[in-house]
């Protein structure tokens, strides 16, 4: 089984890739640092063309700009908007095109922008779960958000 991670060479996404590749898949990292941009179609296209299958994509990718609304320059909100988006479509959209046989997608976004969120949840945490939804374990849940909120500290 192929399981592709847009943005899988560190942080969460390299996380994601250790615990796949622990359930068995053949894992595809699709970043900067492998040669890949998620938010450029030629590039997405190129990645998803080595592909004859597909099984797992996981949308990870994504730029993290910690300035407020008033601070943040239009340039950067652009690559926010160009890598986070826009490459979330681009990716799904090729990946449905070689899930012909189902497949899962995965789409990861950040509590950065929830009011009151303080910290992270540790990332083995969060890659546990996107791979449970990876899986058919997961079955028959679709279309769900799951909130994934740092662990209470006593």
């Amino acid at each position: 089984m192929i399981a592709v991670v847009s943005g899988g060479s560190r942080g969460i996404g390299a996380a994601v890739m250790r615990e796949m590749a622990g359930r068995g898949y053949d894992c595809r990292d699709l970043s900067r640092t492998s040669g890949y941009d998620a938010g450029d179609e030629a590039s997405v296209n190129r990645f998803f063309g080595e592909l004859d299958r597909l099984d797992v994509l996981v949308n990870n990718a994504a730029v993290l700009e910690l300035a407020s609304i008033v601070d943040m320059q239009v340039e950067t909100w652009d690559e926010v908007m160009r890598v986070d988006l826009r490459g979330a479509f681009l990716c799904s959209r090729a990946a449905f095109r070689l899930m012909v046989h189902g497949g899962t997608i995965v789409n990861v976004s950040s509590l950065s922008g929830v009011s009151g969120t303080d910290k992270f949840p540790k990332i083995e945490e969060v890659a546990r779960v996107i791979g449970w939804l990876a899986t058919s374990d997961s079955a028959p849940l679709t279309g769900a958000n799951i909130r994934i909120d740092p662990p209470v500290r006593g």
